[in-house]
């Protein structure tokens, strides 16, 4: 393999949903787990479609008498960002390997240009695609074709790893060989069997 490709949430940084339930009890946890992370406000943030302000609005009218806690959770989340400390020494082990890396990522925008700003292990990348700056989303195919046609990749010879299985199913059907992370350590541990000792 040539290219490796890598989702941020789940993969290399923790997910929003852990925030919540690591942060939160109750009534309110089951709301911006179930509800918010999940939403479709959500999907439009990632898909660049619309404002964190709209969003936040939106949740509030349907859940007001939480409204100083979906507000907290919105201005904080971004800042709550863990990397996960194996995915960034793989990252690195492949790129002294010789191999190209790339970013694919359903994300919100200011949240990206945050975390991008904050962690320099972005700096071993080669590119990627963030789905708020192409208006598209995993796992709809043209977000995967865009990486391809953008960086000229041969799908054959690139891997993905998502801890989505509709996101890795999609990838697939480009051509793009793909892992599962939903065991993340055996994933990383697979990746890292493509390499020749």
């Amino acid at each position: 393999m040539d290219n490796f490709v890598f989702d941020l949430g789940g993969v290399l940084l923790n997910l929003p949903v852990e925030m919540a339930e690591e942060r939160f009890d109750g009534k309110i946890r089951d709301i911006l787990v179930k509800d918010i992370c999940n939403s479709e406000e959500w999907k439009n943030l990632d898909r660049g479609t619309t404002t964190e302000a709209a969003a936040t609005a939106s949740f509030i009218s349907r859940h007001a008498e939480f409204e100083r806690e979906i507000v907290y959770f919105m201005n904080n989340w971004v800042d709550w960002f863990v990397p996960k400390t194996k995915t960034v020494k793989v990252i690195q082990y492949l790129k002294n390997s010789g191999k190209k890396l790339y970013i694919l990522s359903n994300f919100h925008k200011k949240a990206y240009e945050t975390i991008r700003e904050r962690y320099d292990f972005f700096d071993i990348f080669d590119g990627g695609v963030i789905s708020a700056y192409v208006h598209q989303l995993k796992p709809e195919k043209i977000i995967y074709e865009t990486l391809i046609n953008k960086y000229s990749l041969i799908p054959e010879k690139t891997v993905f790893i998502d801890d989505s299985p509709s996101n890795i199913s999609a990838a697939a059907e480009t051509g793009i060989n793909s892992v599962l992370a939903d065991d993340l350590d055996k994933a990383l541990n697979c990746l890292l069997g493509m390499i020749p000792v």
